[in-house]
């Protein structure tokens, strides 16, 4: 009886012990496979965060017009200016509007040439230095990026201004309607371009815009406009899949509403759909505002720009 109650004992030891180690393993394994799956995603989409910059589109003569002769929106809206770029390697004029940490240009396709209505492109941007390298060798091998140095002048001499990194598979042109970049601000481009205004230091993209703020004549003291929070952009099928490409290489979160193509980022949607007959290229743009003005539509030429209650605009072109 003595050995048969020992050997129930070690028994019951030894189950116990299993079951420890059955504790362990599972414990082990579950860590192991969160691991797996943290990994797995971080190599999947990059770590890096990417945010809008801003972007441009070629707008018909009578709308760049009717907006650049706006009082409301000189005076109101947002600091403005007209501003003539001369870079390195190209030139350009156009209106430009400033926000917190998002901008927008508009172009007169008289200037631009024939073919140019709609021609729009978004630059995405990274805010802290070494980021847009980071994020060219998280997509090396899924997702070639082909940087470049963009300079622009500044009392006569070209200074550096932005890295400029494009997908390697994808080169805008006029005729297709959209190209797309990722930038990060060179280091001493704030150091350099206008020093002596006490605005702005960095790379951040609110940096650079509070430096651009800063040094502008008669700019709004209490403007409407805060940020681009929201575009909508019709392109051809070669352009879109260009686009979708894209987003999702940087990671944004994907859905599909009907025809279009929908994705969210850190701080704005994309709305990518099919071009129709209203025309190519930036349709809508939903902005964050700071206030709203006391007529709550614009009609601008062909576009218009309407105020809502929810703090936000939607400008349609």
């Amino acid at each position: 009886m003595v050995e048969h109650h020992c050997d129930c004992r070690l028994w019951a030891q030894a189950v116990a012990l299993l079951y420890q180690l059955y504790s362990i393993l599972h414990k082990c394994t579950l860590f192991f496979l969160s691991v797996f799956i943290i990994t797995s995603s971080l190599i999947e989409f990059s770590q890096v965060p990417v945010f809008l910059n801003h972007f441009f589109t070629v707008l018909d003569t009578e709308t760049y017009q009717a907006i650049k002769a706006s009082g409301f929106m000189a005076n109101e809206f947002a600091p403005n200016e007209y501003r003539r770029t001369v870079r390195g390697d190209r030139s350009y004029a156009g209106i430009y509007f400033y926000g917190t940490n998002t901008y927008f240009e508009f172009f007169d396709a008289a200037s631009r040439g024939p073919g140019s209505l709609g021609f729009s492109m978004l630059a995405f941007g990274v805010d802290q230095p070494g980021e847009l390298r980071s994020l060219q060798s998280a997509l090396a091998d899924t997702y070639p990026l082909t940087e470049r140095k963009i300079s622009r002048d500044y009392n006569d001499s070209q200074i550096a201004w932005f890295d400029q990194a494009s997908p390697s598979t994808v080169k805008a042109t006029t005729s297709l309607g959209y190209g797309a970049w990722i930038m990060e601000y060179d280091p001493t481009f704030l150091s350099v371009w206008n020093p002596g205004a006490s605005s702005g230091s960095g790379i951040s993209r609110s940096a650079v815009l509070a430096r651009y703020v800063s040094v502008l004549q008669d700019a709004p003291s209490d403007p409407c406009f805060e940020d681009i929070v929201g575009l909508t952009i019709a392109l051809d099928p070669v352009s879109l899949q260009d686009a979708v490409d894209l987003a999702r290489a940087l990671g944004f979160k994907e859905q599909s509403t009907g025809n279009a193509r929908i994705f969210t980022a850190a701080d704005f949607v994309l709305r990518l759909q099919p071009v129709a007959e209203d025309g190519r290229g930036v349709r809508e743009m939903t902005l964050r505002v700071h206030k709203n003005p006391d007529q709550r539509e614009y009609r601008l030429g062909k576009s218009t720009l309407i105020f809502g209650e929810d703090d936000l605009a939607r400008w349609t072109f």
